[in-house]
């Protein structure tokens, strides 16, 4: 029988791979398509301009190049943990949740959960995508392996247990899968390409966001088709996504990992869906995450709210362990 012997949940940033010399950025970033910016706690979309006017001296300190490297060089730190981590746990398979961002799924159909089953994906540098960015690929292609046969079996488990997916086992030539896999593949594993099977969550774009309850439960189920596998693997389990973003939320960021923490599910149920917006909804990663190692021990959590301007725009980085 396989067994879940590892959780994982990691932020995926650009931020990660950008020297902190680079972070300063100034209004005209944060007016692009996609960076939808949010009054923290009310939840309600705001202009940088706003958020500037808002600041109070407090963020001054968090705004200067020597935190910039503080920052840059703790969560250098945490990703070089998190790979020891998973080598020193030796999983034969990685499950993954992750978002899209228009990579794979487009406005015609853009599903609320769905399965890879492919023997295999790539990771190369599509133009005009995120999976440009240097986090999320190498100079050349690569193409890392999949666990077709567990990744079909998971999407009949689901389907059986009243959750439908949308299934897919095929990669569309001259794309790359979704960032937040790549992330993990190409910060976090390099050259240890262990067999994946990505599962991603629609938690980016309305209207059909699935609550936070739902994702917990969704996690529940994906470990109970793996639990169900009769195969002898030793699965690892990840999170790729999050923390809070573009508008950093330290005090839901913490409440949430204290939460999973405790495995306080009235907690995690109630996460407000209007703070869980634009990148912050991508902690509903984490909360599938939660759901899927539940039998296992949170055994360490480090956050590193990184700033990038007064006007509080960043990424809160987590970085987490389950055994």
């Amino acid at each position: 029988m396989a067994q879940i012997v590892l959780g994982i949940g990691t932020s995926h940033s650009p931020q990660l791979s950008t020297p902190p010399e680079q972070w300063v950025e100034g209004p005209d970033r944060f007016k692009r398509p996609g960076f939808e910016l949010y009054s923290i706690p009310q939840g309600e979309r705001i202009s940088f301009e706003e958020l500037e006017a808002r600041a109070t001296p407090a963020i001054d300190k968090e705004v200067t190049i020597e935190k910039f490297r503080a920052r840059y060089d703790e969560c250098q730190t945490n990703l070089a943990w998190l790979t020891q981590t998973i080598e020193k746990a030796r999983p034969d398979v990685l499950v993954m949740f992750g978002d899209d961002q228009k990579e794979l799924f487009l406005d015609e159909l853009l599903p609320s959960f769905g399965v890879y089953w492919g023997n295999e994906f790539p990771v190369i540098r599509g133009e005009g995508r995120l999976s440009a960015l240097p986090a999320y690929s190498w100079d050349q292609p690569r193409t890392i392996p999949a666990v077709s046969d567990l990744g079909r079996h998971i999407i009949e488990h689901l389907c059986a247990n009243d959750i439908d997916v949308c299934q897919s086992n095929r990669i569309e030539a001259g794309r790359s899968i979704s960032h937040p896999f790549a992330f993990v593949h190409r910060r976090i594993l390099g050259d240890n390409h262990i067999p994946t099977v990505p599962i991603w969550i629609n938690t980016y774009f309305a209207p059909n966001q699935p609550s936070s309850k739902r994702c917990y439960e969704l996690g529940r189920a994906v470990r109970a088709a793996i639990e169900d596998w009769p195969k002898d693997l030793r699965v690892g389990v990840v999170a790729s996504g999050g923390l809070s973003h573009f508008t950093i939320d330290e005090e839901l960021d913490r409440s949430m990992l204290k939460a999973m923490k405790e495995r306080d599910t009235a907690t995690i149920y109630g996460l407000p869906k209007k703070r869980m917006q634009s990148g912050t909804s991508e902690s509903n990663l984490w909360v599938a995450t939660a759901g899927a190692v539940e039998h296992l021990e949170m055994t360490e959590t480090r956050y590193v709210p990184c700033y990038r301007t007064r006007a509080g725009t960043g990424c809160g980085m987590g970085f987490a362990t389950w055994n």
